[in-house]
């Protein structure tokens, strides 16, 4: 019983995320606090992508095993529906990538412009004095 008390006392160490690094990456999560129906317009899109990728090997095999079997009389309008049904799949799979591409794009845009804003605000508050002790070599190293 003690065991677990003090094992619940343990601090766990990740090494995937240590302080400094944690900071940082909620510093920058904060940035698409402004942008939220575009990400969820980039996960919603991309769930449809990736829900709909089993579906095109699941209509061939019914095509293959229905639509050209030897038993049964509805073959053509089997193979026909299967066929629509891929068509579908296939539209469906474009636009669902298509919009996780553009809007992913699109998000990725507005952080850097977002980021540069700042850069170039905090640079313009900076005293005269910064730019002549650090040159342009400082600048372009970093």
């Amino acid at each position: 019983m003690e065991s677990l008390a003090n094992m619940s006392k343990i601090k766990v160490k990740s090494s995937f995320f240590n302080e400094k690094d944690r900071k940082n990456y909620l510093r920058l999560l904060s940035y698409l606090k402004p942008l939220k129906k575009t990400f969820l317009i980039i996960i919603v899109s991309s769930a449809i992508y990736g829900f709909t990728e089993p579906l095109f090997p699941w209509v061939m095999k019914r095509m293959i095993d229905e639509g050209f079997s030897s038993y049964g009389n509805n073959h053509f309008s089997t193979i026909l529906l299967m066929v629509l049904a891929m068509n579908l799949i296939i539209i469906v799979r474009g636009t669902a990538n298509f919009l996780s591409s553009y809007f992913s794009n699109k998000l990725n845009q507005k952080i850097i412009l977002e980021l540069r804003n700042q850069m170039f605000e905090k640079l313009q508050r900076l005293p005269m004095d910064y730019f002549h002790k650090n040159t342009i070599d400082y600048f372009q190293k970093t």
